[in-house]
């Protein structure tokens, strides 16, 4: 039967060591995932690449049946989103070795205003539970979908959250998307998929292994306009998500908490190196978008995603301006001769649709070419 090109990325994928630089050079190289999963295994050795990959594809090529794991895929409910076509979150290409497939549970939320991570200890106290569910609650009443990783503790209070309003919310996992951990979360795994997704880069039936953790964490991260730590303990998978928004040039908030808590300690030593400290929801929308959360929430009730606008002659010259590469909101404002919750609403507009995207508190024109 004839596959979908998805089919064969997912085979291609689930090759223990194939990310996305392998997968990407063979595509290229080949003109599509099938052509590769196709290719003799003489024009195989012929395009250049080292014998030991060439071997180690051809022997796991025999041991996969892309039809019978494609059907498996459908048979879940499951949509493949790979790299290299047009639904795959545009925030996530940005990325270091972004994922290359990622299986989803549910629905990508399209009309949010933006993505904030929440995330934090598997052990948390009764302080950081409750303002781990409050702050994703007052998140995502603005429009914003709360992003964690549906472990116990900060990150399943997040979820239930932004679930309490009728938020938007995503769960990336460090397991397959047909895998529920912990599994206590059944029932929360599907109310996440009614109010959003579960993603995982993980083939189905994957284990939730100690090593697909600190993966899953970039992907959190990445798919984030910024991390919210609420506790974490000086040795924490919640720092580890940190570190990936920093080098991927999002923001980072941490939560204070008493010094004699050792679920304070990662936080506060976040704080002390920079991160932004957070008391409530305007500390965090105030950061990202250096205008009142009143300003936002107008921009957000005023905006929503169309497939096509057309564009005035302001959203025009913000887009000539963006042209030369990112630019500091602060920098627009002057050039534009708007102010910042003007530009805010202008940026809205564009971001919903694809246009623009921020990174490192600069905004960005975005290739769709």
């Amino acid at each position: 039967m004839s596959l979908p090109e998805e089919a064969y990325v997912a085979a291609l994928s689930s090759i223990y060591g194939f990310g996305y630089k392998t997968v990407s050079s063979f595509i290229k190289c080949f003109g599509s995932a099938g052509a590769v999963w196709k290719a003799p295994e003489g024009e195989l050795k012929s395009r250049g690449y080292s014998e030991a990959l060439v071997e180690r594809f051809i022997s796991e090529r025999k041991k996969i049946n892309v039809g019978k794991m494609f059907e498996d895929i459908q048979g879940q409910g499951v949509t493949l989103l790979n790299i290299f076509e047009g639904e795959y979150p545009r925030e996530l290409k940005l990325v270091a070795n972004p994922p290359v497939l990622l299986y989803v549970k549910g629905v990508l939320p399209r009309d949010c205003l933006m993505k904030i991570a929440v995330v934090g200890t598997r052990r948390p106290t009764v302080y950081g539970t409750k303002f781990a569910r409050k702050i994703a609650s007052d998140l995502a009443r603005q429009n914003i979908c709360i992003v964690s990783g549906m472990a116990r503790g900060i990150d399943t209070s997040a979820h239930k959250g932004a679930i309490d309003v009728g938020g938007r919310t995503l769960a990336v996992l460090g397991c397959g998307v047909d895998v529920v951990y912990p599994t206590e979360n059944r029932k929360l795994a599907l109310e996440i998929q009614e109010h959003g997704a579960l993603i995982s880069e993980f083939p189905l039936g994957t284990p939730p292994d100690k090593k697909n953790f600190p993966a899953r964490n970039r992907i959190i991260s990445g798919l984030s306009s910024g991390v919210v730590v609420v506790e974490a303990p000086a040795r924490s998978g919640a720092l580890i998500t940190a570190d990936f928004a920093l080098d991927q040039g999002r923001e980072v908030f941490a939560v204070p908490g008493p010094v004699t808590s050792k679920n304070s300690e990662g936080c506060n030593r976040l704080i002390k190196d920079g991160a932004k400290l957070v008391e409530d929801v305007k500390d965090i929308l105030e950061d990202l978008w250096d205008v009142s959360t009143a300003e936002v929430m107008t921009a957000t009730r005023l905006q929503k995603p169309d497939q096509e606008f057309n564009l005035d002659r302001k959203t025009k010259e913000i887009l000539s301006l963006l042209k030369g590469g990112p630019v500091f909101p602060d920098d627009l404002c002057t050039h534009a001769g708007l102010s910042p919750a003007e530009l805010n609403i202008v940026i809205t507009k564009l971001e919903l649709n694809g246009l623009v995207a921020k990174s490192g508190g600069r905004i960005f024109a975005v290739d769709n070419n």
